[in-house]
């Protein structure tokens, strides 16, 4: 029969493997080069639930009145918005895959001024920010 001491020792010994459990969700090893799938998956979900929590907790201190009646007497103008946006999305995306195809193109070319004119488009397109190639075509490429 086991006496008190055991049953501490195995209650202590049932404790240290659900921490060690535990520990591997949170903590990689130092022989592992990378988490598993279900670790990964598990830390996002708990990362995803701290927010929703967050957010509903701060969402709740606000007191914030929602009047939906002013989003829904505009609800075609949205509608027409997010359609024209999705136009837009899809014919920048044939676009730009097609300028994309023949700037590749011009790349494997045999004729040197047409590779050395492509390269120079790739070099300067992807060497600046998006931001500064907004700002270029806004406020440089539109003057009068």
């Amino acid at each position: 029969m086991a006496g008190p001491a055991e049953s501490r020792l195995q209650s202590f010994g049932h404790s240290f493997r659900i921490l060690k459990a535990l520990r591997s969700l949170f903590f990689l090893s130092h022989s592992a080069a990378k988490p598993g799938n279900a670790v990964l998956f598990f830390n996002v979900l708990l990362v995803l639930a701290g927010v929703c929590a967050g957010g509903a907790v701060l969402l709740k201190q606000s007191e914030l009145r929602w009047d939906w009646g002013a989003v829904i007497a505009y609800w075609p103008l949205f509608a027409k918005g997010w359609g024209t946006t999705i136009a837009i999305s899809f014919a920048a995306l044939g676009l730009s895959s097609l300028l994309g195809m023949i700037v590749a193109l011009a790349q494997r070319s045999l004729f040197l001024p047409l590779r050395a004119v492509s390269k120079g488009y790739v070099e300067l397109i992807r060497g600046t920010p998006l931001l500064a190639q907004i700002y270029i075509l806004f406020y440089i490429c539109t003057l009068e």
